[in-house]
């Protein structure tokens, strides 16, 4: 973990402290700790002082030493900020198709309630309401049918000496474990003081978890990928940068750096891209495939994860982090301004960064903080009973295999009772007459019957033994193969 620069040595709470002026450390049983400044905030957070920590002591402006280094995986340690549970029905999952969901083009809107309350984060912006942001033109659907969101309208809404008006969308239903996510970007937010994010959490926070998909500031090329739990969820993954994603009450969470240039100016320079999350009982898998390699069975509205070779991030459930940490999610997309993370990495500060922000002068230099969407799904997992082209087929040659094996049940059952034709007796007249089996040989017959059917129901069940086991091997095969590709 990279620390600020000035800075101080702290001894146990209770002792001396003294300022030394060039490094800063927290010394607690002998331990050497990262200072509280440096640690990472979740996204629900405010500033205040940890109970039984040092507080963070104040730069020769006044205000307290939060720098951290963005590439570094460190942002300011806050406190808790209240953010009110957004009550949203639960998705309910058709079970006859794998699209559940489609948000694109005129029909956005749809999927989508507008934020109008605090930023939780502290952010220089006022969220707006649907209807301010049409009238203020900072949504709109343009031609080539993506959805833009900016501050840039018919003349800047930064620079003008007051908050950034912006846009916080929060989804209309809640989702649970069950569904890939996927958002297709052209252009992403950036520029000095931007704090953008495409990210999920369920109410009563960290009680049902928050997952964060994109997240980045300033103009870093790179997103993090992070989740934030209640206790009792460990993530022992290559390159996390905490495997408590409870870590300081979650604020911290446990995450990592997303792929090379998948944030900033070098995601956009490149056309932008498709991010997909796969959210199951297994675990959280995140991709991110650029412009010109996205899998084709997602154009096609049939994604098969199988084939878009090993997720950048994996999130595996299991003993050390059980599913029953991640519920009920609202989806969010929303872009800030300073804040929690972006105004105390922003040089001088996070009043340096609402100046900056301020300034008519720098208008020019935020033209680029703007979203471009062509985009967002909500896709069945493979395994659900959604029916794709090839499971088309599966189902209908099932059928028909069905079909053909209760005919044949029927036919067994009606020889069994009426005795084979062939079997003939003659009659007093000269005429061939069926043969009557005796009650005795029909019980026989059935009872051989059963026995047979006995076997083969015995003989599906063993083999549906053997593919949940071979499905687990599998399983853990994958994660062995993700843990290699990290290491």
């Amino acid at each position: 973990m990279t620390h600020p620069t000035n800075l101080w040595f702290c001894l146990t709470p209770g002792g001396k402290s003294k300022g030394k002026g060039k490094q800063k450390a927290v010394y607690r049983s002998g331990r050497r700790w990262p200072p509280t400044c440096c640690r990472s905030a979740g996204r629900n957070s405010r500033a205040r002082k940890p109970i039984g920590s040092p507080a963070a002591l104040p730069d020769e402006s006044g205000k307290a030493d939060t720098k951290a280094s963005v590439n570094g995986s460190t942002r300011p340690h806050f406190g808790r900020k209240f953010t009110p549970n957004v009550w949203a029905p639960k998705f309910e999952a058709s079970a006859d198709k794998q699209l559940q969901l489609e948000c694109r083009g005129e029909g956005f809107v749809n999927c989508w309630t507008f934020f109008t309350a605090a930023d939780p984060t502290h952010g220089y912006v006022e969220y707006v309401s649907q209807e301010e942001a049409t009238e203020l033109n900072l949504f709109k659907v343009q031609e080539n049918g993506a959805v833009w969101m900016g501050t840039w309208a018919e003349g800047s809404l930064v620079g003008q000496n007051q908050p950034v008006k912006v846009i916080r969308l929060q989804s209309q239903m809640r989702f649970s474990e069950g569904h890939i996510f996927v958002i297709d970007i052209q252009h992403m937010p950036t520029g000095s003081g931007t704090w953008p994010a495409w990210w999920s959490y369920g109410p009563n926070w960290p009680n049902n978890g928050e997952i964060d998909i994109i997240e980045t500031v300033n103009v870093e090329d790179v997103v993090q990928q992070t989740l934030h739990t209640s206790y009792g969820c460990f993530m022992n993954i290559p390159h996390i940068f905490n495997p408590n994603c409870n870590s300081e009450d979650a604020h911290n969470g446990c995450g990592l750096n997303g792929p090379p240039n998948s944030g900033g100016p070098a995601f956009n320079k490149g056309g932008g891209g498709v991010f997909a999350t796969k959210w199951t009982s297994t675990g959280i898998q995140m991709w991110m495939f650029p412009r010109g390699k996205i899998p084709a069975d997602l154009a096609e509205d049939e994604p098969d994860s199988s084939t878009w070779g090993t997720p950048w991030a994996f999130f595996p459930f299991g003993a050390n982090c059980p599913s029953t940490h991640f519920n009920d999610h609202v989806l969010v997309i929303n872009l800030d301004f300073c804040g929690d993370w972006a105004g105390s990495v922003f040089p001088g500060g996070e009043k340096a960064c609402e100046a900056f922000v301020t300034d008519p002068a720098n208008i020019d230099k935020l033209q680029e903080a703007y979203w471009s969407i062509n985009y967002v799904k909500v896709f069945a997992p493979e395994s659900s009973k959604s029916i794709t082209k090839s499971s088309k087929e599966k189902v209908l040659q099932k059928g028909e295999k069905m079909k053909e094996v209760k005919k044949e049940k029927l036919a067994r059952r009606e020889k069994i009772i009426n005795g084979p034709d062939a079997s003939t007796k003659s009659s007093g007249s000269g005429n061939p007459q069926p043969v009557q089996k005796s009650s005795k040989e029909k019980v026989l017959q059935k009872g051989e019957k059963m026995k047979k059917l006995k076997k083969e129901r015995l003989a599906r069940r063993e083999k549906i033994i053997n593919n949940r086991i071979n499905q687990r091997n599998e399983n853990k095969n994958e994660m062995n193969k993700y843990v290699k590709a990290k290491a």
